[in-house]
């Protein structure tokens, strides 16, 4: 291997983070997500992220540094969109995304493509295009974090070997950070109540990542269910359940099936809510049309355990002994509460 290739590709990986380790290469470029561009603020300094920040300090929210074309970033960007900004949308939860440009094709074009991941999200994006953002968390948040790296690793642990010297100061980036809601941003940047720290994928497809700390190795898992654990851990398993009621306006049991389901969520006490979904409003492919009415669906599923359906027709649906009770549904919720 060229020296010089393994020393540059070294300190992308450590000083960067988002690289494979097994392949040693940077972070590779992919194409832009394909979807409606977003607005994207332009910024010269910390002040409109901060402000936004600051505007938005009555929910929880996620900070992500993210470069708009390298793979690793943007599966954290889509990782975020749907294991945190879908999962726990009850919570209010706002993103401020920040697009650095980190590889040679970033740019704030690329920004604004890459944007589309966050298509009717609750998000605001920027484009940070001298990485005031990366360099401030850096120096204010991070500071020592390769010193507790160093200290932490096993002598023969893989990331040694690119860990011959401590890398030298670089703007944080493919990293995500919680707050909960009334943290504010005044002299510095914000301290997160939780982070994850990627660096990339190997060749068994798993992420390695950092989370809320560097004093041990990297972990390893899937970066969708470790970001979803974080938010979990953060706000309750609660906010984590997407709850749906399926039916229309004519069919008889709907009006029964939601007061029964509002009234469960009630006595659970837990801030869980529902999505009301009239089936005949969505599109003529949505299968979610092919759910007999009435149905709740917990994250998708049938709460009473029905299989999902192959086909978008609609049906009526007859229990057996009549529309499920608040108890019945109740009861239900906390099993799959009980499975997160």
């Amino acid at each position: 291997m060229n020296t010089h290739r393994f020393t540059v590709a070294a300190a992308m990986l450590l000083a960067a983070g988002c690289a494979s380790h097994t392949a040693v290469d940077s972070c590779n470029s992919v194409p832009p997500p394909v979807g409606p561009p977003q607005p994207v603020a332009v910024v010269s300094s910390l002040e409109p992220i901060k402000t936004e920040f600051n505007t938005h300090a009555n929910k929880p929210r996620v900070v992500l540094l993210v470069s708009p074309v390298c793979a690793e970033c943007v599966l954290g960007a889509e990782v975020v969109r749907k294991s945190l900004l879908d999962r726990f949308a009850s919570s209010g939860l706002h993103a401020i995304v920040v697009w650095v440009p980190m590889l040679p094709p970033d740019s704030e074009a690329a920004a604004r493509e890459s944007s589309s991941i966050f298509a009717g999200a609750n998000a605001s994006q920027f484009y940070d295009p001298e990485r005031h953002s990366g360099w401030a968390y850096e120096r204010e948040q991070f500071p020592r974090k390769w010193d507790e790296v160093d200290a932490a690793l096993p002598a023969d642990h893989w990331l040694r070997e690119y860990h011959d010297s401590k890398p030298d100061p670089a703007p944080e980036w493919d990293v995500y950070m919680l707050y909960k809601p009334g943290r504010r941003w005044e002299d510095h940047t914000p301290k997160p109540d939780a982070f994850i720290r990627h660096i990339g994928r190997g060749e068994d497809g798993q992420s390695r990542y950092w989370r809320d700390h560097f004093n041990a190795p990297p972990t390893t898992g899937d970066l969708g269910e470790a970001m979803e654990r974080m938010g979990s851990d953060l706000f309750g398993a609660a906010q984590a359940m997407k709850i749906e009621l399926l039916g229309f306006p004519d069919c008889p049991n709907t009006p029964a099936m939601r007061e029964n389901l509002r009234t469960a969520l009630k006595s659970l006490g837990s801030g869980l809510a529902f999505d009301e979904v009239d089936q005949e409003a969505l599109p003529s492919t949505d299968l979610r049309r092919g759910w007999p009415t009435p149905t709740v669906l917990a994250n998708g599923a049938d709460l009473f355990g029905l299989p999902p359906p192959s086909t978008p027709g609609m049906t009526c649906r007859l229990y057996t002994e009549g529309v499920p009770s608040a108890d019945e549904i109740a009861s239900r919720l906390r099993n799959v509460l009980g499975e997160r």
